[in-house]
């Protein structure tokens, strides 16, 4: 397992030039074609996928799936924080680099 920055609310995520992604019934399907693996994804996890088209915080993430599901604050954020863990291990996510 690779060593990565702790995800926080600021982190700012991007999805990994390497990743392809398609809709399928029920969610999507994510390759990465360097290692040749598929993740899939279902449910809140689909739109969390698409809300990081360009880029996004983890705060920005949390927000909107807030908005838009009948998810408390707290548990969504342990869940979006989860995945993008999960999808930068993965290596289609990166988090990007600031320069504070």
């Amino acid at each position: 397992m690779r060593s990565h920055p702790a995800i926080t609310a600021d982190t700012k995520v991007t999805v990994s030039d390497n990743a392809i992604s398609t809709p399928v019934p029920g969610g999507a399907v994510i390759l990465d074609p360097a290692s040749g693996h598929y993740f899939g994804l279902e449910g809140v996890s689909v739109r969390a996928w698409e809300l990081l088209a360009g880029s996004a915080t983890l705060a920005t993430l949390v927000g909107s799936i807030t908005a838009e599901f009948d998810v408390d604050h707290a548990t969504c954020e342990q869940d979006i924080r989860r995945l993008l863990e999960e999808l930068v291990e993965r290596g289609l996510v990166v988090i990007e680099e600031t320069n504070a």
